[in-house]
């Protein structure tokens, strides 16, 4: 059996090898992308649907406060935990492919280390703040007083789901940059789809509105034992990438100039995560338009975050390979980006044919009222371009975070739609009265601008120069 388990591992690193050495090849390249990106958006839509499915149980079972309070309690700490997390680990997604295809195969598990505790340093200040201060911001935000003592109790709730989801993430980076992505789709897929569901029934009817953040945080660690257990039994990984927890792992991990390249590049990743920030404040200048607006907007604010999970499984998938790929053969990275962002775009415009095709029958599964079905006609058009305008921004980010440049898109990204996006959206639409549809206006110009200013980026960084470092600082690192 071990001999077995030997000879499989040492097939993973010969094929891996194999891989590296060729000269590039689109359909190798292709498959080994889609391997990574076909598991990922699962992953991704099975974490996701987490919440959707926690909003139905409220809405169906409990009163609209409860329901409020789970959207602002959830949207709190999407907006901390979430989008702090993934900023943090983008360093991972980075530098662990880049390290696995030079071979150096302890620092992908040293990374991984590593990813861990940056995670719980970037959420430290964060979490204390939403556990400690949740009620009084809420307050200061003019929020429903009642509303606002629930979401901020139940965020007591939710925290213990932070401790698996940093667990599950950072696994999920560390595999990926193997190629390895079954695992977490294993775990993420079962969790979601047979797991939760009889938590969240038993939940809700047992502890009320607060079981919706028991079967969140029970879910997750259910999805990542489960992802645990599989690569136990299955062996689904290469030794060499995890040196163990011990001291010399830990004196490793804390290594200060390997810290300090992972801060930097995790704190870029946090600020680039700022579209994320950008689209939630979208939703709550929508609630400043009136209920019917806030509705309109609910429907592309729920549809959105699932086309958008193709492209985000996709980039994470390039991520990986173009990591493995810049050190070894830097114009087989450029023609894989390439290839990548026109099938990404292509799929992108399908999809978005598709719901404008199908725009009466996608909107009915949200509402029946007819002043909400009527907005959404006017805003249909442009939802739909919006879509893909949002598929090319993703590709974007990705590509530019497997160079490295995570600080170039944080700061492309609050000039375009922090400075210049956000003041013209107030000043037209609300101190000049433009209202609800004249933001539905701007948004599609604001991420075609968006959308050339980050292939600017890309396009006239120097690729050359940046796969000849990554060769360059691992020689002097070895």
């Amino acid at each position: 059996m071990e001999n077995e388990y030997d000879h499989e591992t040492s097939s993973l690193i010969d094929r891996e090898k194999s891989s590296r050495e060729k000269s590039f090849q689109f359909y190798h390249e292709l498959q080994l992308l889609v391997n990574i990106a076909i598991p990922t958006v699962i992953v991704q839509f099975s974490t996701f649907i987490l919440y959707p499915q926690c909003a139905s149980a409220i809405g169906r079972h409990l009163d609209t406060d409860s329901l409020g309070a789970y959207s602002l309690g959830s949207l709190s700490g999407n907006m901390t935990c979430v989008s702090i997390l993934i900023g943090t680990l983008s360093a991972s997604e980075t530098l662990q492919p880049r390290s696995f295809g030079l071979g150096k195969y302890r620092e992908v598990g040293l990374l991984a280390v590593r990813g861990f505790i940056v995670s719980l340093m970037s959420l430290a200040i964060p979490v204390t703040i939403m556990l400690t201060q949740a009620e009084n911001v809420f307050d200061a935000l003019g929020q429903d007083e009642e509303v606002g003592m629930l979401a901020a109790k139940w965020i007591h709730v939710y925290a213990w789901s932070v401790p698996p989801l940093i667990l599950f993430r950072v696994t999920q980076r560390w595999l990926a940059s193997q190629n390895i992505v079954f695992p977490c789709m294993f775990g993420a897929a079962i969790g979601s789809f047979l797991v939760h569901p009889i938590i969240l029934k038993y939940a809700i009817s047992r502890y009320g509105f607060y079981g919706s953040g028991f079967a969140i945080a029970i879910t997750q660690s259910v999805q990542y034992l489960l992802c645990l257990a599989y690569i136990y039994f299955s062996g689904e990984y290469i030794p060499q990438t995890w040196p163990g927890l011990n001291l010399s792992t830990m004196r490793d991990a804390l290594n200060m100039k390997g810290l300090q390249t992972y801060l930097k590049l995790s704190l870029g990743g946090i600020f680039a995560l700022s579209e994320w920030w950008f689209w939630e404040a979208i939703c709550f200048l929508s609630g400043k338009f009136g209920v019917i607006d806030l509705c309109i907007h609910t429907v592309s604010y729920q549809l959105i975050p699932i086309t958008f999970m193709i492209p985000l499984g996709v980039s994470i998938g390039l991520t990986v390979r173009m990591g493995v790929l810049l050190p070894v053969d830097v114009q087989g990275a450029m023609k894989l980006a390439a290839y990548t962002m026109t099938i990404v775009l292509l799929i992108g415009v399908l999809i978005s044919c598709m719901m404008y095709r199908y725009q009466d029958s996608i909107v009915s599964l949200f509402t029946d009222d007819e002043e909400v079905i009527a907005g959404c006609k006017i805003i249909w058009f442009r939802l739909c371009i919006y879509n893909v305008l949002l598929y090319i921004f993703c590709m974007s980010r990705g590509i530019l975070s497997a160079l490295g440049l995570q600080w170039t898109t944080a700061v492309t990204m609050i000039i375009c739609l922090w400075f210049i996006a956000i003041p013209t959206i107030i000043y037209f639409c609300i101190n000049k009265g433009g209202g609800f549809f004249m933001m539905w206006r701007i948004l599609p110009w604001t991420y075609v601008f968006l959308d050339i200013a980050l292939t600017f980026c890309y396009v006239f960084a120097d690729w050359g120069e940046i796969g000849a470092r990554i060769k360059s600082e691992s020689s002097n690192e070895n």
